[in-house]
This record gives structure tokens, C-alpha cells and sequence, in this order.
């Protein structure tokens, strides 16, 4: 059973993100959204999430837009509009949302 786990903090909230990267599973998806996005542009976490094997990484294309970070983007993440966040929904048994 795979999970699509959503994150709307920056990476600033160490502890949130700490849970968060602990809780996934190879075969899940994480998405970040809101101020999620900022963790794309900070080399420290690109590093985290670039080294878990067969996890996903998706990033809402407006919320990148909205803060600036078009050219800031320092990972391998998908970068998802809003019609393909309901579709990702939908792929996995379940969302988890971190905030």
C-alpha cells in the first residue's frame, strides 16, 4: 500500500521534515507544496531526498512559481499542476498530510 505524503512547511521546521522523511516508505510519493517548495532550492535536504531509493518526488508547480524558486530548483523532483496532485491522490491507497 503505497502513500502519497503532502508537506506545506519549509525546511526550516526540522523536526516536521525529520517525521516526515522517516515515515516514508520505498514506493511512496512526497509532495511538497506551500513553502514545502523551498526544500527543492536548499542543498541539505536535496541531498536527503535524492538518496531515498524508489521514493517519488513531486513539486506543485504553482507554489514554485509564487515564491520565485523557478530557477532555484536543485532536485530530480516532478514538477505537478494542480489537475496532476488530484491524480496523484488518487494513485495511492492513501495521503498524509504534514503540517
Amino acid at each position: 500500500m503505497t502513500t502519497l505524503h503532502t508537506i506545506n512547511k519549509a525546511p526550516s521546521d526540522t523536526s516536521l521534515w525529520q517525521s516526515c522523511l522517516s515515515a516514508i516508505l520505498p514506493g511512496d510519493a512526497l509532495l511538497m507544496i506551500e513553502n514545502g517548495v523551498y526544500a527543492a532550492s536548499q542543498t541539505s535536504i536535496t541531498r536527503q531526498l535524492q538518496s531515498m531509493h524508489d521514493v517519488s518526488l513531486y513539486l506543485l508547480s504553482a507554489d514554485i512559481e509564487a515564491r520565485g524558486l523557478t530557477d532555484q530548483i536543485r532536485t530530480q523532483a516532478t514538477i505537478v499542476d494542480d489537475l496532476q496532485f488530484v491524480a496523484l491522490s488518487c494513485q495511492h491507497a492513501k495521503v498524509v498530510s504534514w503540517f
